[in-house]
This record gives C-alpha cells, structure tokens and sequence, in this order.
C-alpha cells in the first residue's frame, strides 16, 4: 500500500454510500427499536403499578360509606336521599298547629303501620323478646322511628290538653306527665344518637340578637316511601291487635 494512500474499503466508498454498512445499520434500528418498547413497557408498568397503590390506598384509609341499615332483614340497605328544609316549615305543616279534622287524619295515617310482626330470630339477633301475636305469629315490635313519632304526637296531645283530654281526671295527671318526660327524653336520645351535624346559621332581623336563618338547607335523610313500603307487609292491623290477652291477669 502506498503511503498516504486510503485503505481498500475506503476507497471503495463513494459520496453517496452511507457510512454505516447495511448489517450495521439494521443493528442499530434493531437497538433502538428494543430501547424504545424497553421504555414503553417499562412506563405501562410504573403507571398501571402507581394507579393499582392509588386505588388500593384508597380502599384501605379513604372515607367509608356504610349503607344504613335496620335489624330487619328485607331492609339491608335503605335509600338515603337530600332534603331541603327549614326551622320554620312548621307553619304550613300538615302535622303540626292546633287541632283540626285534617291533622288528625295525617297523624293516623303516618302512624297506622307502627306495629309490626318480626320473627324470633330477628329478635335473637339483638338479644331480645317482646309479645307473641296470636293470629298471625310472630312477634310484636316497633320500629325506633315509629316510637320517637308516638312521643312527638303524644307530647302535642298533651300541650293540646284543653282539647284532648278534656275529661281527665286530675289523678291521671301524673301519669301523663310521666309519659310526656319520658317521650322528652327519649327523643333527646334520638336526636343525640342520629347526630345531625347540618349547619344551622344565623342573621340579624329586627330583634335585639341573632335570629336562626330560613333558608333551606339540605339534610340528609332516609327514604320515608321505600322504608314504610318495605315492612307494609309486616303491619299487624287492629283487629289482632284488638285480641292480645295479657296471660298475666287471667
């Protein structure tokens, strides 16, 4: 080879050729290629693995959503929905005001399913007993809410007393306002017990200090319809009710 003279394989290149032969060429796209699924996958993993602990966390220490539920058992999760309503819509309540034909009749029909039949094992389930029914069988029972809602119309029967009983004699008087107390207090539980944490606010009117808005504000609440037509089977009428004999006093 003469000096200063280029090697036969560069010579043999011309200023169109590439300067990577055609082997070398696809190893290098061969590369590239593996690199870049190498780094898709490897991406695909990270995200499917990141979202997979997102969700899991998520499940493990994020907020609970518990259904509510009774002890019955065709009850195993009652609708919950969100009504507005505010303190003063006692005024143009049917359940509330002075006695009248037509609040009667609403009262009636709110609490004309109060007694129910359940079974012995529904009673078993929360250690209790209670008044075996003689047509049907069964057991006697109310519903928690259906006892808050005698004590509520107990205690305005009792501050319509003038109209309700009017013939009372005056040694019952104790009586009745045992039972008053006693539905006070019970609906304080209630109230405690369902903790209703909405807001109630405040504003200034033409009084001397802050006066509660009127405003409605949404509350959370069960679905009345679905929970009075879920135990509508279960109602013991009057008539069985009406043929109870206390073996006590045979």
């Amino acid at each position: 080879m003469a000096k200063g003279s280029r090697p036969d394989d560069e010579e043999s290149l011309s200023d169109d050729q590439p300067f990577l032969r055609d082997k070398e060429v696809v190893s290098k796209q061969g590369k590239r290629r593996s690199f870049t699924c190498c780094t898709l996958y490897s991406f695909l993993f990270h995200s499917v693995f990141s979202l997979t602990y997102c969700v899991l966390l998520y499940i493990l220490i994020g907020p609970k959503i518990e259904p509510r539920a009774t002890a019955l058992h065709p009850i195993n999760a009652l609708n919950i929905q969100h009504v507005a309503w505010s303190y003063d819509d006692f005024e143009q309540s049917p359940y509330s005001g002075k006695p009248r034909a037509s609040l009667e009749k609403e009262w009636h029909r709110l609490l004309e399913g109060t007694t129910i039949r359940v079974s012995e094992e529904e009673l078993r389930a929360s250690n209790q007993s209670s008044v075996a029914l003689p047509e049907g069988g069964g057991y006697m029972a109310w519903l928690g809410v259906y006892h808050e809602l005698h004590c509520i119309k107990m205690i305005r029967q009792w501050i319509y007393r003038d109209h309700y009983h009017t013939d009372l004699p005056e040694k019952d008087v104790p009586h009745w306002s045992i039972h008053a107390d006693h539905c006070l207090d019970l609906l304080r539980s209630a109230a405690m017990c369902h903790g209703d944490t909405t807001l109630t606010t405040f504003g200034w009117a033409e009084q001397t200090k802050p006066m509660l808005n009127t405003r409605p504000i949404d509350h959370e609440c069960v679905d009345w319809e679905k929970l009075t037509e879920s135990v509508k089977d279960r109602v013991v009428d009057r008539k069985e009710m009406a043929s109870l004999v206390n073996p006590n006093l045979v």
